[in-house]
């Protein structure tokens, strides 16, 4: 192997390595499309409601769609920076009684001032439970509710900061992948590939036609005439279901961000109302987890269990979906995965490698009585069947080949997985050829689509006679979820 080469693989590690990965959540464009728009038809129907004054929608409007930080569409957007939003702003103490009323400057000087870090980011794309499940209705109320709290206290702009970052989680409500992505139970790439094959999928949401949701249908509707046909598409349905799908496909259903414009605008008129009543709105939001149990035969014996689950905001709410446990949710995940590898002798020399393989991670749900029900509660479990290839680095004649088995173990919401390996090779080493039978351990460290990892095995080698070899080595997994589940597959 050239040493041009060695020093490319080198540098895509380091690069790859580097680079933060995104959220999971709508993305960045969807938000803030979303955000600003419903802060648009929020002024106009506040304003309707004698909320505001035509003086006081003039100079929001000013302040929230500036192209700066304190556009509201960015402020939405940004949430999927850091894993709490309230590190971007001072929630308590001295500053937050600073603004009264409509004057924001204030707080676009506090806004402008916090800097977002790289670390931040990273940390945020693996510490995002909060983005997902009943936790995004949670983290909404949270925030809607300490808005209007500041809106009574009369720091109006400062409520609505806190609104943008509550608008967030609520728009993540409206992506499948976030509602029906059980995070906190899988690892970083189970979570992608279960979350984009929701969102790829869609979900069913009945729509209840009330009269606050025509209010504001009409006004979206004013304001952009592109969103007749939408508006259409929702006043028609009525209590029936529309299919609605995640990142990046806002757009494929007709009526979809008619339907999240509106009900995000509806928790910033809160805000509006709080600030002029001195009241506070409620929103009916829950999300219902009902556990079912069927005795059923499965590998682990007549023990299967599902989630049946139908989460809430206000008139819309998704079509209760049944999620199967036991060995019935998998996510097959194709891996790549280049490596360097040294071994612990003299005068042996070391490697670079190629590993391409199709994981499966299970989910599995054990009875209580079970021995190894803690087990599961704490690891995903895997193994992954592929094949390697390898070349040595110093002497290009050598080359080894053959299949490879993997076993294993992702610690739950955690960047920390181990591994067992073993492998059949065919090898040709200083003009010799025989097989070998290569095992060893690895412990990695994941991000969204690979993950770095190192490890130490066991490798036979041939000199001038056969010898074990202790051999460590460094690699990149680079994952690519086939973005199908197969559910109930053991029903």
């Amino acid at each position: 192997m050239s040493t041009k080469r060695l020093r490319v693989i080198l540098l895509s590690i380091v690069f790859l390595s580097i680079i933060p990965g995104q959220s999971y959540s709508f993305n960045g464009d969807e938000h803030v499309f979303v955000s600003t728009n419903a802060f648009l038809v929020s002024l106009t129907h506040a304003k309707k409601a004698n909320l505001i004054s035509e003086d006081e929608a003039e100079r929001l409007k000013a302040c929230f769609t500036e192209n700066d930080t304190m556009n509201y569409g960015y402020l939405s957007k940004i949430v999927d920076d850091v894993t709490d939003p309230s590190k971007l702003m001072k929630l308590y103490g001295p500053d937050v009684d600073i603004d009264h009323g409509v004057d924001c400057a204030r707080a676009k000087a506090l806004l402008r001032a916090r800097k977002i870090m790289s670390i931040d980011k990273i940390m945020a794309s693996k510490y995002n439970e909060d983005h997902f499940q009943g936790k995004t209705l949670t983290k909404f109320r949270e925030f809607n509710d300490l808005a209007q709290l500041y809106a009574i206290r009369g720091n109006l702009a400062w409520a609505l900061v806190l609104n943008a970052f509550a608008a967030h989680y609520l728009e993540d409500f409206f992506a499948p992948g976030h509602v029906l992505t059980p995070r906190t139970e899988v690892n970083n790439i189970s979570a992608r590939a279960l979350h984009d094959s929701w969102d790829n999928e869609g979900a069913l949401m009945r729509i209840t036609t009330t009269g606050k949701l025509t209010d504001y249908l009409d006004i979206i509707k004013e304001m952009n005439g592109d969103a007749a046909e939408g508006v259409r598409a929702l006043t028609a349905l009525d209590g029936n279901y529309l299919r609605i799908y995640g990142d990046g496909l806002l757009r494929k259903t007709p009526g979809q961000k008619e339907l999240m414009i509106a009900e995000v605008a509806k928790t910033i008129t809160a805000v509006f109302n709080a600030y002029k009543t001195h009241t506070v709105s409620k929103f009916d939001s829950d999300f219902v987890t009902e556990i079912k149990t069927e005795k059923k035969a499965g590998l682990l014996g007549d023990d299967a269990s599902y989630e049946q689950i139908s989460p809430a905001f206000d008139d819309v709410a998704y079509k209760p979906i049944r999620r199967d446990y036991l060995l019935g949710r998998l996510v097959p995940i194709i891996e790549i995965a280049p490596y360097l590898s040294t071994p612990l002798k003299s005068g042996i020399n070391s490697r670079w490698g190629l590993e391409a393989d199709l994981a499966v991670y299970g989910i599995p749900q054990i009875g209580e009585d079970s021995s190894v029900s803690r087990f599961f509660d704490t690891f995903l479990v895997g193994f992954a069947l592929g094949y390697d290839y390898t070349d040595e680095i110093f002497n290009a004649t050598n080359y080894s080949h053959g299949p490879l088995f993997k076993f294993i173990f992702d610690i739950k919401n955690t960047d920390i997985g181990f591994c067992l390996y073993a492998k059949w090779k065919f090898n040709n080493e200083n003009d010799n050829t025989y097989q070998s039978f290569p095992f060893g351990g690895r412990m990695s460290f994941s991000r969204d689509f690979f993950s770095l990892y190192v490890g130490v095995g066991n490798e036979p080698r041939y000199t001038d006679r056969m010898e074990n070899v202790i051999t460590v080595y460094t690699g990149l997994t680079v994952y690519f979820p086939v973005g199908m589940t197969f559910d109930g597959i053991f029903d």
